[in-house]
């Protein structure tokens, strides 16, 4: 079990992440996964680090709801200590200086790697998942020195499917005490929702001359969708679908009318409650998950926006060796609206503006959030 995790069906909610609107009476098929949720044949997320001189690859199977259910190095660590639970899988290796750790919590999927120095994580790698049900993207990078230590991260490639949106932004390097990191970010959107991939290398010096280097590499999503346009391109019956904090599967249906207007026209499952907000309407299934649908024109053009908050799993104890399933502590459920600042944090503060209306800002709430933050 040194080079392998895996969780049994224990089909926990991680997020609500499936925003998708598509024209037509037929409703969005959408996965709460934030990458597709893969299987033991054709994997999920693969991710290959450059590791003590050769590469690792880490290979992680998401379920439906994006928990963690597989995680696998090739090669094997050896003896390596294994902690997990659905949300974290730990490998601590014989030398107790390397860790490789993969998260999947929230709207973040994130695997680091944890090693005594630079060196040890110079070298090419890759990073590939299907992204949004369209087709696998795979990003190329390439970590080396500077020269005096200094990381340097860069993109080699990107190869993503023809209807899906990229933009790579700059490298960055930042300078924090005796801490450097360097970075680079890459944005994915497609059919209005858009993800965040960051890679970044830090490396730390400590008092005593020694340090430590990590190899990060992050997938954020926003809950968000947005499709922009005339408004006879957006009229029509349209479907949000996701799902519930206990796994229940999640329907809203509603149209956006020739008069401008979005209009909600059913739900499931019961019970859940409907009102007005803003300029469309606002579905609550119970006190945790809700999902917002509104409808913005500025200069003749229209936003269609669909909003839904997400659930949080909490575990009880500390978490448990691989295989020893029976000791895993149990959930507790817990909103986390706030968590995620890409969206979460634009819903609340929306929400605050619907309850409080300041004079002359009516007009205004329709306006763009500005760039998202990808790390």
């Amino acid at each position: 079990m040194s080079g392998m995790w895996r969780g049994w069906a224990r089909l926990l909610p991680l997020l609500l992440l499936g925003v998708v609107a598509l024209p037509g009476t037929a409703a969005a098929d959408t996965t709460q996964a934030i990458a597709q949720p893969g299987s033991e044949e054709t994997g999920g997320v693969v991710v290959t680090v450059p590791l003590l001189g050769s590469p690792l690859v880490i290979d992680i199977v998401l379920d439906d709801n994006g928990n963690i259910q597989e995680v696998s190095l090739d090669p094997e660590a050896a003896g390596a200590e294994v902690e997990s639970n659905e949300h974290r899988v730990r490998f601590r290796f014989e030398d107790g200086e390397t860790k490789v750790e993969v998260k999947a919590k929230g709207s973040k999927l994130t695997t680091k790697v944890k090693t005594s120095s630079l060196e040890n994580l110079l070298g090419p790698g890759s990073w590939s998942a299907d992204l949004f049900g369209t087709g696998p993207v795979t990003v190329d990078y390439l970590v080396s020195d500077a020269g005096d230590g200094t990381p340097v991260v860069e993109i080699l490639g990107i190869d993503a499917p023809p209807d899906v949106v990229v933009e790579q932004h700059e490298p960055e390097v930042e300078t924090d005490g005796n801490e450097t990191q360097a970075s680079v970010k890459v944005r994915f959107a497609y059919d209005g929702y858009e993800k965040w991939l960051k890679i970044a290398v830090e490396v730390e010096t400590g008092e005593d001359g020694d340090t430590r280097a990590t190899l990060m590499i992050g997938l954020k999503a926003k809950d968000v969708q947005r499709l922009q346009g005339a408004l006879e391109e957006l009229v029509g019956d349209r479907t949000w679908t996701g799902r519930l904090c206990d796994g229940t599967e999640a329907a809203v249906s509603y149209q956006v009318t020739e008069a401008g207007e979005v209009l909600f026209v059913s739900a499931t499952p019961e019970p859940f409650e409907v009102k007005e907000q803003g300029q469309g309407f606002e579905v609550r299934f119970g006190d945790r998950i809700k999902v917002r649908v509104e409808l913005r024109e500025r200069d003749g053009q229209y936003e269609l926006r669909v909003r839904s908050s997400y659930c949080k799993v909490q575990h009880e104890g500390e978490p448990t060796r691989a295989g020893d399933e029976e000791s895993r502590g149990g959930p507790a459920l817990a909103e986390d609206r706030r968590s995620d600042r890409t969206g979460q944090d634009e819903l609340v503060r929306n929400e605050k503006k619907d309850k409080k209306p300041k004079k002359g800002e009516e007009g205004r709430q329709g306006g763009g959030d500005g760039e998202a933050d990808g790390g």
